[in-house]
């Protein structure tokens, strides 16, 4: 009797040992894989296989790493996904791999990559032709076997009814080796009392328990166990019912099929997100595609970023100890959070970026997935040996959320569904001298060919005013102060203003003129306040401008129900917030409700009515031009993919009704907006960024007009109105005709909106640019050279050409004489 409770008690500490203190781990499961297709090849270097060839170019796929190369046939230039020994070796594991997933392990975001974790690993990647393009299937994570994947406890039934009875006798023979069965009736009153301590189930039903093993016959067994149709949720099922506790922990693992096709002037790289598999606990936040294609070293060359209006980062440049470019496109989604604003920075809006080295260059254009896009690049030097660029979606919202004001509470919360649509990078490549000027020319010649842009949008207007409309102030009655709203322009002043200026072709836009004035109370009617002057008065002024225009938040406003409003991820009602200027924490005074994005159909109609009832020709949106919001709701989740068809089709509704200007502009926006007001002319000026090119203004110029920021507002003021005249812009300028005493907001924020600051200017301004504006209104600009720091050269496509001297001397160039700070123009 003793030696039998002595080998019970050996036994269970056996079992106990493997239960606790076996690696926290599952293997990846067995997706099915396409299998290798065998073609004829011609090879570049003895190890690229051609694939995919059309007139222009020849796609090659290396076998053993997953590297692809294209060969441009005109040029012979060949592109390579991956450093090819450039004067470095690779230094890591992600400068060999195609993909780079990012996943959150506790509250840190971490990286895996298809190279270290799936192409160096046995049969992981496959790759197969199919319909004229090339797919190839990586099974990305670490499947190495953990015991802790193997029940340590089942119950008598489970194991003979639902494992032993689905193996063959050598099968079973393997399995019972290492599982021994523990029966009430057969154990002694000690024994049946050890075995309780520690598997109180045993009073229940007898006990298959697992003796410790080493792994290479655990991993035989487990696979034993798969076959017989064993899944995670029935371990967790076994350790439920036997009262013990699961220390199984998958490890991330992830199923992603990269698809090639050639096009007529490049390829096309795609993922399907519906066919991505992942484990639950580490869902695929972020997604890096090719993050290497085209990167160099020692090479001249340069790259193209959407900061803005757009900027050149140089090659080598020297600024390995700044901190690489990362940005995301359209801004923060409203509906995650945002502790903290970002320094002064002008938002990304196109989703392009490009590289041009040794007279060949590719421009990228991400085609789908944009909505949850951002772009990274850096400049080899310090920790990197690479001059690369490439973008990065995120394809599972995350969100850092506390319950309290611990910063040890918080936690990370992701959404549930994955981008609702495919990711799709298309590189288009060019060959020859060329410049950053050809870039935007072949952006624009997309946007064409997409009917993203089209004709017959150009207006007349020389000069955009707008008018800040109401200030909130301080009022008493009977000695209590309370809140009210005070005019600071009304239509009678603005067009006083505009008759003493003496001036024509001017379009006239109302700010902060709704009911709440900034703090927009309503986000569904355009009702401008009474304060603001009669209906009559108000068509006066319309009388004497190109179009008069109220400017809007359509997703935003101080008033919106519950059942209007975006939801976070923890399920409380999205903010746009004010920030500080100094400290940039959130203010959470006059913070406005997030619109959601499925109720914008319904408010366009409401605003649609209100255009007509108002009478109003032109309406000018400051967010929805280039602004995207998420909306995690229970009943109707949206993704900022979904938020931005809602977008487009509010968008379309409104431009039925009215002319649309927006704020920035976007490509989600270019096919339904008239003009573009405040269209930004330049980058955020980030260390790593070498110049500012106007990349967006080159793309859209001729097709959709845009007027530049304010020009009474910027920190150099003849400096804005030169930059206007470089780009073939509109001139505008904000202004308030008086302001109150009892203002409740900083009043020396709107000091330099006083109209007596800078009328006389811009009489003189508009002088000045009338008569070159009358010939390059409305054209394309097909050049934009940097001659220098400070001079420019700007030609437009009826062969009007610009200088422009931002010096403070006179520069001679061609046998001309630009003055310090100022302009010419030849034709």
């Amino acid at each position: 009797m003793k030696k039998t409770v002595l080998k019970v008690i050996a036994a269970v500490l056996v079992a106990l040992t493997a239960f606790e203190f076996s690696a926290f781990a599952l293997p990846a499961d067995d997706y099915s894989s396409v299998e290798k297709t065998e073609i004829s090849t011609i090879n570049t270097d003895g190890s690229f296989k051609k694939v995919l060839e059309n007139d222009g170019y020849a796609l090659y796929f290396h076998p053993e790493t997953a590297e692809i190369s294209l060969t441009d046939k005109k040029s012979g230039y060949v592109w390579y996904s991956n450093p090819q020994n450039d004067g470095q070796q690779a230094a890591n594991s992600k400068e060999k791999s195609q993909i780079v997933v990012y996943y959150y392990e506790n509250r840190d975001l971490t990286s895996i990559d298809s190279y270290e974790s799936c192409v160096e690993l046995e049969d992981k990647m496959s790759w197969s032709l199919e319909d004229n393009k090339l797919v190839v299937s990586y099974d990305i994570g670490d499947d190495s076997f953990s015991s802790d994947a193997l029940p340590t406890v089942l119950s008598k039934e489970r194991m003979e009814k639902d494992i032993l009875s689905k193996l063959d006798d050598d099968e079973k023979e393997v399995v019972l080796e290492r599982y021994s069965l523990y029966s009430r009736e057969t154990l002694d009153e000690n024994a049946l009392k050890t075995i309780k301590l520690n598997f109180p189930s045993i009073e229940k039903h007898d006990l298959y328990i697992r003796s410790k093993m080493p792994d290479y016959i655990g991993e035989e067994i487990y696979v034993l166990f798969q076959k017989a149709g064993y899944t995670t949720e029935d371990l967790q099922r076994d350790c439920d019912e036997n009262q013990i506790e699961n220390t199984y922990k998958a490890k991330p693992s992830y199923h992603i099929e990269l698809e090639y096709i050639l096009c007529e002037d490049g390829f096309k790289a795609s993922v399907d997100t519906e066919k991505i598999k992942f484990i639950e606990d580490y869902k695929p936040c972020r997604i890096e595609l090719l993050p290497y294609f085209g990167s160099a070293t020692s090479e001249k060359g340069y790259m193209i970023v959407p900061d803005g209006c757009g900027a050149v980062i140089e090659f080598n440049n020297g600024k390995y100890n700044a901190a690489s470019y990362w940005e995301k496109l359209f801004n923060n989604d409203n509906a995650l959070t945002t502790e903290e604003a970002e320094a002064n920075s002008q938002p990304a809006v196109l989703p392009i970026f490009a590289i041009s080295k040794d007279n060949n260059g590719f421009l990228a254009t991400i085609d789908s997935g944009y909505e949850v896009a951002g772009i990274s690049a850096d400049v080899a030097g310090g920790n990197n040996n690479y001059n690369y660029i490439h973008s990065f979606f995120d394809i599972f919202s995350a969100d850092q959320v506390s319950l309290s004001s611990n910063e040890q509470d918080k936690f990370i919360l992701t959404n549930e569904k994955i981008i609702s649509c495919p990711i799709e990078i298309s590189y288009h490549f060019l060959s020859g001298e060329h410049s950053y000027s050809d870039f935007a020319l072949k952006y624009r010649e997309l946007l064409v060919e997409n009917e993203i842009l089209s004709s017959g949008k150009n207006d007349s207007t020389v000069m955009n005013f707008d008018f800040i409309g109401t200030v909130q102030v301080t009022k008493r009655f009977l000695g209590i102060p309370y809140k009210a709203t005070a005019a600071l322009t009304t239509y009678n002043q603005a067009y006083e203003l505009i008759e003493n200026l003496n001036i024509e072709n001017v379009s006239v836009n109302f700010l902060d003129s709704l009911k709440g004035g900034r703090i927009q109370k309503k986000a569904d009617n355009l009702n401008i306040q009474g304060i603001l002057g009669s209906r009559a008065e108000r068509n006066k002024l319309a009388d004497i401008c190109q179009q008069f225009s109220v400017s809007y938040y359509g997703q935003y406003a101080a008033k919106v129900k519950k059942s209007d409003s975006a939801m976070t991820l923890s399920k409380s009602k999205a903010k746009l917030y004010d920030y500080d200027s100094i400290s940039r924490y959130v203010k959470a005074d006059n913070a406005l409700n997030v619109v959601s994005a499925v109720k914008l159909e319904a408010f366009a109609a409401k605003i649609t009515k209100s255009i007509k009832s108002n009478k109003y020709d032109s309406v000018n949106l400051l967010d929805l031009g280039y602004q995207l919001n998420s909306d995690f709701n229970s009943k109707q989740s949206v993704d900022r993919y979904q938020s931005k068809i809602y977008v487009q089709k509010y968008l379309a509704e409104v431009s039925k009704a009215a002319s649309v200007s927006a704020c920035v502009g976007s490509i989600f926006s270019l096919p339904y907006i008239d003009k573009i007001k405040d269209i930004p002319v330049t980058s955020s000026g980030y260390h790593i960024e070498d110049y500012t090119i106007p990349f967006y203004e080159i793309a859209i110029s001729g097709y959709v007009p845009y007027s530049t920021p304010s020009i009474n507002t910027a920190a150099n003021a003849r400096q804005q109105f030169l930059k206007t005249v470089e780009l073939g812009g509109q001139l505008q300028y904000t202004w308030l005709y008086d302001l109150p005493d009892n203002i409740t907001e900083d009043g020396t924020e709107y000091y330099k909106y006083l109209y007596i600051n800078s009328d006389e200017q811009a009489k003189e301004y508009y002088d000045q640019y009338l008569p070159l504006y009358n010939k390059i209104g409305g054209k394309s600009i097909i050049s934009h050279q940097r001659i220098t720091d400070t001079l420019i050269k700007t030609v437009f496509d009826n062969d009007l050409v610009v200088y422009v001297n931002y010096s403070d001397e006179a520069i001679e160039i061609d046998g001309l004489k630009i003055e310090a700070n100022d302009f010419i123009y030849i034709e």
